[in-house]
């Protein structure tokens, strides 16, 4: 019956512990209710990033759930999370977003994609809530209670319906008769099975048969020990059965301990709260000795010792006995020892949040670097308790200081705040990575530089290292800085750094092969994190191409303008990846390319070919520009320049990148197609008589408003040669326009030439009139004889009188001819405005 006594006690002071612990949950509901809406609100701020990457921060949401709404403040609230985990899959809630610029998205979200950011706690575990002053009250009921069971004998069980037997031992059963069966009934109840005998529970009920009763029935000689203390050492220490919450007096333990060989206190027999409490009180060296033997029976950490553990740490102060320093001065006599230690202090039950917290910073105060501990559960509790633990506010020694941040380290522990950790701490655990990448973090392991990823891989290399390993929780604090202060990539030295890391990163991550790298685009698929950088970057920085060696880097840093449209950036560029889309995008927006340094010819004809060559990426006026911006002395080669029509050979001629001759004209002419000679034409300074003109070109080039005087001039002179494969029409149109432009004149040979296309010979005369003064005799005459009947005759020496149009232009050749001696005199037929000619009779 007293075995069962005691399995009973155990089992009802467990259902308290659980009891205890609930209700310190239900004191913490609302506290955790607030920490999981604060990451539900993180993640609303990384979808609204990852949607506008460009927005200003979060202005509002809400959550839709099973018809319920909820508002940003009350996801914050209990209610919301009992809402969540009430929810069935596949079923998702609906999240709708509004930025601070007044733009609104919504979301669906299922209970699985929240775990990744609140936690799988937080989708099935409930928060019940109750106000403080409630709680309190409950916690003292239960307290109450337990002590009460923890001191109960025998006949205050027998009267306690509360107190179960969770079932029969072996012993129990063949000592009393029982089956086995009794599951979860009363302690009175089982006796009066058990015993079969209501006289014997009776006994039992009202005190005379209590776990003295042994002693009534046996004979011992001269003992200083009480009835008590004798019971222990029969029915425990001498036969090994634990029992420790026995009562014991200071007295009583003092006899005891004189009366049992040291050994035996480290067996599970000796086990006893009070005995134990009573060697933390002494300072007397043989008791030290005593307790060193406990704990060597600790140090097993088998059930019995994590037993022992949890109703000591569990048993409430009374007066002078158990209070929290000799808990305490247990734990610094276990911490450098025991493996278990943090795992069983954790483990506790029915403890005070707050006495377990001291429990557990002593116990890292005290820890030894040459225990191998178990930290399974240390992770969590440092997370949630580190501020509240003196051991991070400085309490641990400065000898000790690394072996806590080792453990640290090794529990995987990520702190909230550094800022609340003592600095000689903070700084081993920042080389250890045990913080979470959060804003408050980042400002306190940032140097002078500030937070960007440039400044930190220049002042913190290690900071820069880990939080490169953590990009998305980085760019989840920038993109939560609604004012945008705060620039991934500032401009330091170490800017060039970040962005080959990045892109290394995105590289290894997907795999790339190295000879992909031309087939880089700017949409993020292939670097989506140097897209985000970049993204989440401000100021007008720029890196040096020659300092960022991954080339698949180089489109997207010209799309977001992060290098300039210097030589020294563009001739890796367009060796390296040609003239893509992205480079043609930045060299749109410049007037100008930089040249620092002096270009060879080899090289500047590179460039210039890259540029010009971009084809309809970039006008032909502004690919001209930027070449002609280089300020290079001297020509591009015509061979090295790819024909295009339209106007860009024009613009290099004009601009004086390629030579103002033949060659250069060729380049236009092989592509047969009018407006860009008529350009190219028009361009030219030099090369009108190397000019060949196919089908109506010359008829187009005389109309052209683009081609100057000269080279219109050029062609009326030559027409003889320039007109040749024109229809009659096309060169009276010629002729017409040259009659038209007083100040164009026609060469001997095309005077004697345009009669035979059909050309009226008056506008023949009209035309050599203008040139006469200049004309050899000779190509007057040849000319005259080419404009045939009646002209011809004028020529001819005899008596008979000509009739001569009086027509523009015929008077001054009549006085070229008298000069000449074919003519001797004319005159003007007013009536028939002919003019009446006399010949040279011989």
């Amino acid at each position: 019956m007293y075995r069962t006594s005691l399995e009973a006690v155990e089992h009802r002071i467990d259902e308290l512990n659980r009891e205890y612990d609930n209700a310190e949950k239900k004191l913490t509901a609302g506290n955790e209710a607030v920490m999981r809406g604060d990451n539900f609100e993180e993640l609303v701020r990384w979808e609204l990033y990852r949607r506008l990457p460009r927005s200003q921060g979060l202005s509002s949401f809400s959550v839709k759930i099973n018809g319920g709404d909820f508002n940003q403040e009350q996801t914050k609230q209990c209610e919301f999370w009992s809402a969540i985990i009430k929810m069935a899959e596949p079923y998702e809630m609906t999240v709708s977003v509004t930025s601070m610029e007044n733009t609104s998205f919504s979301f669906e979200l299922s209970k699985n994609a929240l775990v990744p950011f609140v936690g799988e706690d937080a989708v099935t575990k409930s928060l019940e809530s109750s106000s403080k002053d409630e709680l309190e009250k409950e916690k003292e009921g239960i307290v109450a209670d337990r002590e009460r069971c923890r001191r109960a004998r025998m006949a205050g069980l027998m009267k306690d319906s509360a107190v179960k037997v969770p079932g029969a031992s072996k012993n129990d059963a063949k000592e009393g008769g029982a089956q086995g069966n009794e599951e979860r009934c009363s302690f009175s109840g089982y006796v009066e099975r058990a015993l079969r005998s209501p006289l014997a529970a009776m006994l039992i009920r009202d005190g005379y048969i209590d776990e003295n009763f042994i002693l009534y029935t046996s004979v011992y000689h001269e003992t200083s020990l009480t009835v008590n203390a004798m019971t222990f050492k029969v029915r425990h220490i001498e036969q090994g059965e634990m029992n420790a919450t026995y009562e014991l007096s200071d007295d009583e333990v003092k006899n005891l301990l004189s009366d049992v060989e040291l050994k035996e206190l480290s067996k599970p027999g000796a086990y006893n709260i009070h005995i134990l409490d009573y060697l933390l009180r002494s300072g007397d060296a043989v008791d030290q000795k005593r307790l060193g033997s406990v704990v060597e029976g600790l140090l097993r950490n088998d059930d019995d010792e994590r037993k022992l553990l949890q109703y000591f740490f569990s048993t409430d102060a009374r007066g002078e006995f158990f209070g929290g320093e000799r808990k305490k001065s247990l734990v610094k006599e276990l911490a450098p020892r025991h493996a278990a230690i943090f795992t069983v202090l954790i483990g506790l039950q029915g403890v005070d949040d707050g006495e377990q917290c001291d429990y557990v910073d002593t116990a890292l105060q005290y820890a030894s670097g040459d225990i191998d501990y178990d930290l399974s559960a240390l992770e969590s509790f440092i997370e949630d308790s580190f501020d509240k633990m003196k051991v991070f506010a400085g309490g641990a020694e400065e000898e000790n200081r690394e072996t806590v941040a080792e453990l640290v380290k090794r529990s995987g522990v990520k702190l909230d705040d550094l800022s609340k950790v003592e600095e000689g701490l903070r700084e081993l655990l920042i080389a250890g990575d045990c913080y979470a990448v959060n804003r408050p973090n980042l400002d306190a392991v940032a140097g002078a530089g500030g937070v960007s990823l440039d400044a930190l891989a220049g002042e913190r290399p290690g900071v820069y290292s880990y939080v490169l390993g953590a990009l998305d929780d980085y760019l989840g604090v920038i993109g939560g800085d609604s004012d945008r202060k705060i620039s991934a990539i500032a401009g330091a030295s170490g800017a060039s750094r970040v962005i080959t890391d990045v892109a290394s990163l995105d590289s290894n991550e997907h795999e790339e092969e190295p000879g992909s790298q031309t087939a880089v685009t700017v949409d993020g698929s292939q670097l989506p994190s140097l897209k985000k950088i970049l993204e989440a970057s401000n100021g007008e920085w720029t890196v040096d191409l020659r300092s960022v060696p991954n080339k698949m880097s180089w489109p997207i840093l010209a799309h977001y303008k992060r290098f300039t449209a210097s030589v020294e950036n563009l001739l890796p560029y367009v060796e390296g990846l040609g003239m893509d889309e992205s480079l043609a995008e930045l060299l749109e927006r410049q007037s100008s390319i930089e040249a620092q340094e002096q270009l060879s010819e080899a090289d500047y004809i590179k460039l210039a070919g890259a540029v010009l060559g971009a084809g309809d990426r970039l006008t032909a006026e502004k690919r001209v520009e930027l070449v002609a911006s280089i300020g290079w002395d001297g020509f591009i080669p015509a061979e090295t320049i790819t024909p295009e029509k339209g106007e860009l050979i024009g613009l290099l001629i004009k601009a004086h990148l390629i030579a103002d001759d033949e060659t250069s004209y060729e380049l236009a002419k092989n592509l047969h197609d009018w407006p860009t000679k008529e350009f190219a034409i028009a361009s030219s300074k030099r090369f009108p008589g190397s000019v060949d003109l196919v089908g109506d070109e010359v008829v187009k080039a005389i109309r052209s408003e683009k081609i100057g005087e000269e080279f219109k001039r050029y062609i009326i002179y030559h027409m003889n040669s320039s007109c040749t494969r024109l229809e009659e029409d096309q060169i009276g149109f010629a002729v017409d326009y040259a009659i038209e432009h007083e100040e164009f004149t026609l060469s001997a040979e095309a005077l004697q030439w345009l009669p035979g296309q059909g050309v009226d010979p008056a506008r023949v005369v009209a035309l050599m009139a203008r040139t006469l003064n200049d004309m050899k005799d000779d190509d007057v005459c040849a000319v005259v004889q080419a404009l045939g009947e009646p002209y011809v005759e004028l020529l001819v020496p005899g008596s008979g009188q000509i009739r001569i149009s009086g027509q523009k232009g015929h008077e001054e050749l009549l006085e070229r001819l008298k000069k000449t001696g074919s003519v001797s005199s004319f005159s003007l037929d007013e009536e028939t405005h002919e003019y009446r000619v006399h010949r040279k009779r011989k």
